[in-house]
């Protein structure tokens, strides 16, 4: 029960920063940088299967090694070695390939990115780490 509320607790995070990051923070810029690009309705599908994957990623890669361990710093490096893994991945293809990805745009993702899964991380480690539920 308590790797399930961990990863709720977890999703939330994930999706409630991303929802501030798009919504809040960015959305002027990607829709200069992207608006002839973008989609009329968001497809949900796709988006709600990418924040579901990439939780249990962070769940199953970072927090629960940690925990059984009882290891911030393994925490720590478990994430650092998915979030490069996926999301280096994700933009220097993208910067390698689309014209319209242009260095700001890769930079600012992967440091946006860098935080939220260390955030997400942390939270999941916090609440399996000290049986919050």
């Amino acid at each position: 029960m308590n790797r399930i509320i961990t990863f709720v607790v977890s999703l939330l995070t994930l999706v409630w920063l991303d929802y501030i990051w798009l919504w809040v923070v960015i959305q002027s810029k990607i829709q200069k940088r992207l608006g002839p690009l973008m989609r009329e309705w968001i497809l949900y599908g796709p988006a709600l299967a990418f924040y579901v994957l990439y939780t249990w990623a962070i769940v199953y890669f970072a927090i629960l090694p940690a925990v059984q361990q009882n290891s911030r710093r393994l925490a720590v490096l478990n994430w650092a070695i998915l979030w490069f893994t996926a999301y280096m991945t994700y933009d220097m293809t993208n910067r390698a390939t689309l014209k319209w990805r242009p260095v700001e745009m890769v930079a600012r993702d992967i440091v946006w990115w860098s935080l939220v899964t260390a955030v997400v991380a942390g939270v999941g480690f916090w609440v399996m780490n000290k049986g919050v539920v």
